[in-house]
């Protein structure tokens, strides 16, 4: 008598001893199956799982892709290779994965299944700063679930991080085409326009993600950061205090209140403030930067000199360090040491036009005209409408 294979039954079998734990067990009957059906979908997957259980996520990648190739309809199988892959780091073969998704005409919501688990491995990667394999990831992504407003969000916030923020703009209003709610998308886009030091367009856009999501400190604080840049100091001390009622810790937050309170010449409580950011973060060079110029902004050029060395002590090649400390130096009436460190700034970043304002206005102040002149023609020559 011939005794039939029942793959099935033995299926069955099999999960019942992998759902009470006894692994060993449940491997030994799903190989058994695989030897007889190599193909069979439900073996290769419930074996896969049971190595991811294993924390073997590497060992179980082959099986749950011959469940996926065998079954791509099968929404469990998309979930559980795309994790395994996430898990042992394998973009390129994730990559490859979503390649020949793109030809498998698969249904809806397969699509909808593989673009979120892209947005949320893609999403992960861009906050561990691994743009590079984040962009080469979710462009696959894109292609794969074009009307994925996440997935086209997670891409913006990919290609801002590898420099190119022209293409996260349209990704981001890409994302807001098809969802006008996304709220990082429209934050983004503000965060990209301070990066052009276009304030107004980014408080346009920190505004509409307040009338998203109004009790998100995080927008709260972008936007008082752009009506700092736009002059409009009352709005913006309001809208940072609002971000230290509830996080009063917050060190980004203190340095910017003490950089409010300078410029509204409220000295005294802007040094606090500013002493407590320091306190939380003793290094920040954006803190020691706030300190030299809230001294410099008093005239009270020596103490605005300590910070300035501080803050050079940390970045001695950083122009935007240099710049204010050769400033305060020919203030001091330091000059050949101001002039040198002005030099270097240009040096190293020859279209500094801040620094081509600085030395123009130094020579005019001591009505050495043709010097102050050649500077000013150098401004002129880089901003010819301003």
């Amino acid at each position: 008598m011939t005794v039939l294979f029942d793959a099935d039954s033995l299926v069955q079998q099999a999960v019942a001893h992998h759902l009470a734990g006894r692994l060993t067990e449940a491997e030994a009957l799903y190989r058994t199956i695989l030897q007889q059906q190599p193909q069979h979908p439900d073996a290769n997957h419930n074996l896969g799982q049971l190595y991811r259980q294993r924390g073997q996520s590497q060992v179980a990648i082959p099986f749950l892709q011959k469940a996926v190739f065998a079954h791509p309809h099968v929404q469990q199988y998309w979930i559980s290779l795309i994790a395994a892959l996430a898990e042992c780091g394998e973009w390129d073969a994730l990559t490859k994965l979503l390649e020949q998704a793109q030809g498998m005409a698969l249904p809806s919501e397969i699509l909808a299944t593989v673009a979120g688990l892209v947005s949320q491995v893609g999403g992960a990667l861009n906050h561990a700063q691994r743009f590079t394999e984040a962009l080469a990831l979710l462009e696959k992504g894109v292609a794969l679930a074009p009307d994925s407003d996440a997935v086209w969000k997670n891409y913006g916030v990919a290609l801002q991080g590898a420099g190119q923020p022209q293409a996260a703009q349209a990704a981001y209003e890409k994302a807001l085409a098809l969802n006008p709610h996304c709220l990082d998308a429209v934050n983004n886009l503000g965060v990209l326009a301070t990066g052009r030091r276009d304030w107004q367009a980014a408080l346009h856009y920190f505004e509409r993600a307040l009338a998203i999501a109004p009790d998100h400190p995080a927008v709260w604080f972008n936007k008082a950061t752009a009506l700092k840049e736009l002059q409009r100091f009352p709005e913006a001390e309001t809208w940072v205090r609002r971000v230290l009622d509830v996080r009063p810790q917050d060190a980004r937050a203190l340095r910017l209140l003490g950089e409010i309170l300078t410029e509204l010449r409220q000295y005294s409580e802007a040094r606090e403030w500013l002493e407590k950011a320091l306190s939380q973060e003793p290094d920040n060079w954006e803190t020691l930067q706030a300190l030299a110029n809230h001294y410099a902004r008093q005239e009270r050029w020596e103490e605005a000199e300590k910070w300035a060395r501080k803050l050079q002590d940390k970045m001695p090649d950083n122009p935007d360090v240099l710049r204010p400390l050769g400033q305060i130096l020919l203030k001091l009436g330091r000059e050949p040491e101001g002039l040198e460190i002005l030099e270097k700034v240009l040096a190293l970043k020859p279209d500094d036009v801040e620094t081509m304002q600085a030395l123009a206005d130094h020579y005019a102040r001591q009505e050495r005209w043709e010097e102050a002149e050649k500077w000013a023609r150098k401004l002129q020559d880089k901003m010819p409408d301003n």
